[in-house]
């Protein structure tokens, strides 16, 4: 990798922020669909880039090895489950922001956790599955950088009222499968004034020097003492 590629990769992790972009009432007609359509092609790019994120376990006999699945929500239909949200008296009080923020997306990438079932080892199926949450966890990461590379902005929330089982039977999702994130994709589309609200995330400013957070192991020379107690 050239020195180029290394200040490329670097400045997308040090531009990448989170900014939650928060929209109360329907927007979706007032941007023009081919631009909408220009955002949803570099979704899709990003999303196979993505892909390429390491794991360590295949997920079989699924049909495919990698650990994480992706329901993918473009504008249209982000906005149409914000409505739904609303109307359901039964998880309207959990929504929160959320309904905002399917309205204010480009669209939404809800990347899941598929856990293995199959293992009869109990402790073995708990390694595995623990892996499996690491590389999705990964694999979230490396769709907000490709995202960013892309020109798009990100919100990666915890999902709040979208774990709902009820959002998860609207939306066909299998049950046991894991919200990992819900990843808002900003496409940076003009909107009329005051009908979208940018919040910007606040811990960006919070962060410490790699000093606070890093330690240095240095082991002695020569053999290590046995483990135990010694006795």
């Amino acid at each position: 990798m050239s020195h180029e590629d290394q200040a490329c990769v670097d400045r997308m992790i040090r531009a990448r922020r989170t900014e939650k972009v928060l929209a109360k009432e329907a927007i979706a007609y007032t941007w023009p669909q081919e631009e909408i359509q220009a955002g949803d092609a570099l979704v899709q790019s990003a999303l196979a880039v993505a892909g390429w994120t390491p794991f360590h376990y295949p997920l079989e006999p699924q049909g495919r090895v990698e650990p994480w699945q992706v329901y993918l929500l473009r504008q249209l239909d982000a906005t149409r489950l914000a409505d739904r949200i609303e109307a359901d008296e039964a998880i309207r009080s959990e929504a929160g922001k959320i309904p905002a923020l399917l309205r204010g997306c480009g669209s939404l990438a809800l990347v899941y956790e598929e856990p293995d079932t199959r293992i009869a080892d109990l402790e073995k199926r708990a390694t595995v599955n623990r892996e499996h949450l690491m590389a999705v966890a990964a694999f979230a990461q490396s769709l907000l950088l490709a995202l960013q590379a892309r020109g798009l902005g990100t919100y990666w929330s915890s999902g709040g009222v979208l774990h709902s089982e009820v959002v998860k039977q609207w939306l066909e999702i299998p049950p046991g499968q894991n919200l990992v994130a819900a990843v808002f994709v900003d496409y940076h589309l003009e909107s009329p004034p005051g009908t979208v609200e940018r919040v910007p995330g606040k811990l960006r400013e919070s962060r410490t020097t790699v000093e606070n957070w890093t330690r240095v192991i240095e082991l002695p020379a020569g053999p290590l003492p046995p483990s135990g107690d010694g006795a």
